[in-house]
């Protein structure tokens, strides 16, 4: 398989002097209600990078390298993957199948967010 090069920029958090006094942080709840309170004390920097493909690169073990790739077909459209009920309903069970018959010493599974990605035309 040829190796596709995708130059982006990705925001990671900045190193800012604010996390030697605390550590970043996000609440979930509102705070309007709280004086001087913030929901986030996050900082983001963007860095200009270029992301490989690594299918084909190697075996990615999971204890060694702390991520693997394994290959997965939804039975989604994306006309469904507009719906966030659609998603947290079929597809977080089907992600959760699917990871169990590949990782079954995971027993619990905890979906904080998605994202639906779109190809730039």
């Amino acid at each position: 398989m040829s190796q596709i090069d995708v130059n982006t920029t990705i925001r990671y958090l900045a190193r800012s002097e604010t996390y030697q006094r605390e550590k970043p942080y996000v609440v979930t709840f509102p705070v309007t209600d709280i004086s001087e309170a913030k929901s986030s004390n996050h900082c983001f920097q963007s860095q200009p990078c270029t992301v490989r493909d690594a299918r084909g690169l190697g075996n990615f073990d999971l204890d060694a390298c702390g991520f693997t790739f394994t290959e997965h077909r939804t039975l989604l459209s994306l006309e469904e993957f507009q719906s966030p009920k659609i998603v947290e309903s079929a597809y977080y069970s089907e992600l959760t199948q699917f990871i169990h018959s590949h990782f079954p010493q995971f027993t619990d599974l905890v979906f904080l967010d998605y994202e639906v990605r779109r190809v730039c035309a």
